[in-house]
């Protein structure tokens, strides 16, 4: 069992402390303080779970819908993802806490709660818990969202594309009983129709185009519940991860790459056309989309994991650090290190990941590829090289002493998958060495992660192509400001094609077919309704009179 439960009850107790001190305004400076010492303590417990452990958490009646298990089953992958997350989490929360701006109301609680339940959602044993974590979830994405200052019809939006993700898994569920499957991911072997809708509803969550859900928020101002807005995709890669380890699963269809590929070109192009900090969220969604595509093709959970690690990691210390400033250098180098590691640097696990890609698609997509990932990597460099808006340097030794400990909470989720992936790899080389089929018997009674070694370093072709990537980047922040400001003129353009107004209509639709039902319930249950039963009762009268 381990510290399942004092886990989730560190949590829950660190919640509730939070929302009792919001009731007294003179305990709101313990707010950041009290942030950071839960949100370490919940991920010290982290690091006393078991790397391979299956728990049954609850059991719900009937058995008979979903076989009525929430159960926990934890992967290597997902321990170090899991600590990644906390450690990146506590990292925010100690910079913040030695910073002078105020929290916001509530972030906190809601940061401390979101913890856990992302937890639970990648250890999602079965798909009853999926579905429950989701709905729990879904419900503190929003209100962070409101938090962080999006608009309330984007959000509702975003909860109706998540809403819609949880609607398809529930019809996964009633296809599987239909068909006599398992409800355990590790039991699980759906049809090639029901591998395809699960598929679906992962990739909505992920943000795949056109289900992407990006609004401005207040990044500078409330970097960790930011945090709790940027792990709404990785809800669907939660699901997507055990999609990748269901026993059945030879590979994805082939049009699922080559839908991610185009969003990834997609959201460079609204990158490069938005401005400021709205052209950083799309930068890095764009970014997420490659880890997932990439992943697939290699059929490895383990990439998925591990580049979704480095992913958060780096988005944390986009929003920390403050831009160039000539007399605080130091301070922002882990800004660049994040940078090149999203791009695929050695030893980054992603670097994998690009390469697979470009090995894998035909040389139109391999185009379309690395235009989009220039310009996302063009946006992030140009973020990075942004003069500095305030003071780098804290004024005094303590406060840069707690800067410090939080930076580098932050990079142990960077340094440490690509240490990590390289030595699990070589000894996973060392044992599985002999064919492709033996693997896949192999990987039959050993149902965690699956992975076929792939070799990079003979892999010139896909080397050059990345270098011309990479060379993109360069080139477009260095020549590539003309081309922006045109495209930015043209925003409106784009905005056309990203289809948020198609589902602004679909919206409003609803509420003016909503505006009729209402008009009708008026009608005939409001102050009509004693009309409406005498008419009634004098159709009963007259029909007892004829007879």
């Amino acid at each position: 069992m381990g510290h399942y439960p004092l886990l989730f009850y560190t949590g829950l107790t660190g919640a509730c402390l939070l929302l009792v001190i919001e009731l007294l305004p003179l305990l709101h400076p313990l707010r950041k303080l009290i942030t950071a010492v839960g949100l370490t303590a919940m991920t010290l417990l982290w690091l006393t779970l078991p790397v391979v452990e299956r728990w049954v958490f609850s059991a719900w009646l009937p058995v008979t819908v979903l076989e009525g298990q929430i159960l926990l089953d934890m992967t290597p992958a997902v321990w170090w993802f899991g600590l990644g997350l906390g450690a990146t989490f506590s990292g925010t929360a100690w910079i913040e806490m030695v910073e002078r701006r105020e929290s916001l109301p509530l972030a906190g609680t809601l940061v401390v709660a979101a913890l856990p339940i992302i937890w639970v959602t990648l250890l999602s044993g079965t798909l009853l818990t999926t579905l429950a974590a989701w709905a729990v979830f879904d419900l503190l994405w929003g209100v962070a969202g409101l938090m962080v200052g999006a608009k309330g019809e984007r959000v509702t939006l975003g909860l109706a594309i998540q809403g819609g993700a949880s609607i398809i898994l529930w019809m996964v569920s009633l296809f599987l009983q239909q068909e006599g499957e398992s409800m355990l991911w590790w039991l699980m072997w759906p049809s090639a129709s029901v591998l395809i809708l699960l598929i679906v509803a992962a990739l909505m969550r992920v943000g795949f185009y056109p289900f992407q859900i990006i609004f401005p928020q207040r990044i500078l101002r409330a970097p960790a519940l930011s945090l709790v807005y940027l792990l709404g995709p990785i809800s669907g890669l939660a699901l997507l991860y055990r999609i990748l380890l269901l026993p059945g699963l030879v590979e994805v269809p082939a049009f699922v790459p080559l839908w991610g590929i185009f969003s990834v070109f997609w959201m460079g192009l609204m990158a490069w056309a938005s401005r400021e900090q709205l052209s950083v969220l799309w930068a890095g969604r764009a970014l997420l989309n490659v880890i997932a595509v990439g992943a697939m093709l290699i059929g490895d959970g383990r990439f998925l994991l591990l580049g979704a690690t480095v992913w958060v990691s780096a988005n944390a210390l986009f929003m920390l650090i403050r831009g160039r400033d000539v007399w605080g250098i130091a301070w922002s180098w882990p800004g660049w290190l994040a940078f090149l590691f999203l791009l695929g640097v050695p030893p980054s696990p992603l670097g994998e990941v690009y390469s697979v890609i470009l090995t894998s698609v035909s040389w139109l997509w391999r185009v379309v590829f690395l235009l989009g990932m220039a310009v996302a990597g063009a946006v992030l460099l140009q973020w990075l090289m942004r003069p500095a808006s305030g003071r780098s340097v804290l004024p005094w030794s303590w406060l840069q002493i707690g800067f410090v400990l939080g930076l580098l909470f932050i990079l142990v989720g960077i340094l440490g998958s690509s240490f990590w992936i390289t030595s699990d790899f070589s000894q996973e080389k060392s044992v599985l060495q002999d064919s492709v089929q033996s693997y896949i018997e192999y990987d039959r009674y050993i149902p965690y992660d699956r992975h076929i070694p792939y070799d990079v370093q003979s892999q010139v072709g896909p080397l050059f192509l990345w270098l011309l990537g990479v060379l993109g980047t360069v080139a477009l922040v260095r020549w590539g400001n003309v081309t922006r400001k045109w495209m930015q003129t043209g925003l409106a353009f784009l905005e056309i094609f990203d289809l948020q107004w198609f589902y602004r209509a679909i919206w409003r639709g609803t509420e003016h077919l909503l505006g009729l039902l209402r008009v009708g319930a008026e009608v005939f249950e409001g102050s009509g309704a004693v009309v409406w039963s005498l008419l009634v009762m004098l159709l009963i009268l007259l029909v007892g009179m004829n007879r």
